[in-house]
């Protein structure tokens, strides 16, 4: 079991698709937790019986869902989807080159990332890192978080005619749009709680970058 995110039971909610089951304060902090085969919220009281107890107590909602895991990637990591972390840092002031390499100016990128963000500097990207780092694209969105959701559509054609592959120019309009559609509409199965809503938010990030429907 790892740690997802942070937050009221409310917003952890709405980023999971799923409902408050009545009877639950959406203003309390809660945790989002994942397992190799599951996702969901569970309250303070119940995560601190697990740190005391090492098991779960009244979990507000679980979501049974084969949504593959967050990669975890540090320095010297290369190849997908080290281009995707190089956008989003990009997308938070980084200047870095989209190469591919989790050299050192990608793991100093990192670690001013975490700083900035108040998390453990470890120049380590996983799970909390990956929840911060992302940020939700829809149409209209426009920078180069969006062209990492171009570059991780594109590495899941396997086509082999670049006619077909998305534009990497930064710009989440009706083609961008489309294409994350499709995947959501294609991973739906497997996760029940992604929507295809055409937005790229921090369930279809996770799909995305831990290579999900990449062949």
């Amino acid at each position: 079991m790892s740690l997802f995110g942070y937050g009221t039971t409310g917003w952890l909610a709405s980023q999971l698709h799923v409902a408050v089951p009545a009877g639950v304060d959406p203003n309390a902090p809660a945790y989002a937790l994942f397992t190799w085969n599951s996702i969901g919220i569970i309250d303070h009281p119940s995560m601190v019986n697990i740190t005391h107890e090492a098991w779960v107590r009244q979990p507000t909602t679980v979501v049974p869902s084969n949504l593959q895991p967050w990669p975890v990637l540090r320095r010297g990591a290369n190849g997908h989807p080290v281009p995707t972390l190089q956008r989003l840092l990009n997308a938070h002031g980084a200047t870095l080159t989209a190469d591919g390499s989790f050299g050192a100016l990608t793991d100093a990128a990192v670690r001013h990332f975490q700083q900035g963000a108040g998390l453990a500097v470890d120049g380590i990207v996983g799970p909390i890192t990956w929840s911060h780092v992302i940020i939700t694209c829809r149409s209209g969105s426009r920078g180069s978080a969006v062209k990492g959701v171009q570059v991780e559509i594109n590495f899941r054609n396997l086509s082999g005619n670049p006619a077909t592959e998305l534009a990497v120019d930064g710009q989440y309009g009706p083609l961008t749009q489309s294409a994350v559609r499709a995947f959501q509409q294609a991973v739906h199965a497997d996760v029940p709680n992604i929507t295809a809503d055409g937005v790229c938010g921090t369930l279809t990030w996770q799909a995305l970058v831990s290579g999900m429907l990449a062949g």
